[in-house]
């Protein structure tokens, strides 16, 4: 692959001939031209940028390439782009569609994949130019941004500023998709799951906590689990326990939520999702132990800290300033709508009953059990199923009635709507994938600004749909 990477002027550029070993090291067939902007140059030298696997080292300035039209050779000859780290500067040139240097134009001509990788100062993520240009390059989708991690300031300890992400994640995004014959990964910070062809027939699936997960799945040891495990419900799949991970062994690799994203309402049919409302008021009518805790769930104690400001990391921190400053009072109205959901009786619950989760096999839908089983309130599971198909009809098609007829089929399926409105469940199980979104996949502003859009419509409008 031959890959273009541009260094900007961020103090993080000082780490880029690690990652340029790093491609020596674990992509030797790699092929790599680097251009460094005037203002990199304050942090990392062109030499010591030589490698194996670099051709060329140029300053991105016209007067220093003599003016070679490296813009027209670069666009044709590179695979792929990296700009890391991407100063706010550099940020701002791109979204203006600047090209007044070798960079910028090569980037304006090319047709190969862009990653950029902000690194910013503290201050910086929230900041409203930064916000703009995100959002500008997002929309023209002419490059990735890649979302910067927390780190601390080097002028002040005290201070968050924002290191670009992982350089090997930005290779990967520009890479060529590998063939995976037979397996299937999606992974996000809070939760991977790998789906194999199995040897002896059917799937497997291992699920397994992400790598900042806030806590890890539900023992198998504990009373609610041993309580699943006696009863067993018709349309559950317990897994194994394997380590950290749960091991399920499905009949088909496909879910309900990818069927109906790749596919839309009419891939499923409306009798699925009826049968995975019985499963869970199946669930929900077995009986409690009493030395079993009351309480909430792994999902809704994610949303409850969010709002509530506690114990956050810089990422959720920022995205929760952000929601004060968007019209509308959305976090007020989600804890009135999540106080009085948790103000309930409390039955034995799935936990997390997301679509993802639900194996399509025919009419007779899976539902892999057993990471998040708890003790709470019947509608801390209604609110994934109805919260999904929500937005799932406000993103694709607006209040398409095939969305609608599979909320209906989920609610006749359980035998009622529960305590809690259509809109409101789906506010909260919106507002709860808003902010798993932003801080286990990653920072935009323009996800971030839709989902408060959908929020703000379901908690104003009611069940107006």
């Amino acid at each position: 692959m031959k890959l273009l990477l541009v260094v900007t002027g961020s103090a993080t550029a000082a780490h880029v001939p690690y990652w340029i070993n790093w491609i020596a090291m674990h992509r030797p067939g790699h092929r790599v031209r680097v251009l460094v902007t005037e203002g990199a140059r304050r942090f990392v030298t062109p030499a010591s940028l030589a490698s194996a696997v670099v051709d060329e080292v140029l300053v991105d300035a016209w007067d220093a390439v003599d003016d070679r039209p490296v813009h027209v050779e670069y666009a044709a000859w590179a695979d792929g782009v990296i700009v890391y780290p991407a100063s706010q500067n550099y940020l701002a040139d791109l979204a203006s569609d600047r090209v007044d240097r070798p960079s910028l134009l090569t980037i304006a001509l090319s047709t190969a994949p862009v990653v950029v990788a902000p690194g910013l100062p503290p201050g910086g993520l929230a900041s409203p130019g930064l916000v703009r240009s995100w959002t500008t390059l997002e929309e023209r989708g002419s490059a990735t941004v890649l979302s910067p991690v927390p780190g601390v300031s080097k002028h002040d300890p005290t201070l968050t500023s924002w290191a670009p992400g992982d350089f090997t994640a930005a290779v990967a995004l520009v890479e060529p998709d590998p063939e995976r014959v037979g397996r299937t990964v999606l992974q996000t910070d809070l939760l991977r799951t790998e789906i194999d062809d199995a040897d002896s027939g059917g799937w497997t699936w291992t699920r397994t906590p992400g790598t900042a997960a806030p806590a890890p799945f539900t023992a198998h040891s504990s009373p609610e689990f041993a309580a699943v495990r006696r009863w067993m419900p018709d349309g559950l799949l317990l897994g194994s326990a394997v380590e950290d991970s749960r091991v399920y062994t499905a009949p088909a690799p496909r879910s309900v939520a990818g069927a109906l994203i790749d596919d839309g309402p009419s891939a499923v049919a409306p009798a699925v999702l009826e049968a995975v409302g019985a499963s869970l008021r199946e669930l929900h009518s077995t009986p409690t132990p009493e030395n079993i805790i009351r309480g909430s769930t792994r999902g809704v104690d994610r949303l409850v800290n969010w709002l509530d400001g506690r114990g956050l990391a810089p990422t959720a921190r920022v995205a929760r300033e952000r929601l004060n400053v968007l019209p509308g009072d959305v976090a007020a109205g989600l804890r009135t709508v999540v106080s009085a959901l948790l103000d309930a009786p409390s039955v034995l619950c799935h936990g997390a009953p997301t679509l993802g989760s639900v194996v399509l096999a025919g009419e007779r839908p899976l539902l892999l059990t057993g990471e998040d089983v708890a003790v709470a309130p019947a509608d801390t599971d209604l609110l994934w199923v109805v919260g999904e198909l929500v937005e799932y009809g406000l993103t694709f098609d607006g209040a398409d009635s095939g969305w609608t007829a599979h909320v209906d089929a989920f609610l006749a399926g359980y035998g009622g709507s529960g305590r809690t409105s259509v809109a409101d469940l789906a506010a909260v199980r919106i507002a709860l994938h808003l902010h798993d979104y932003i801080v286990y996949v990653g920072w935009s502003t323009t996800e971030f600004d839709r989902y408060h859009r959908m929020i703000r419509y379901l908690l104003e409008n009611g069940d107006s749909r």
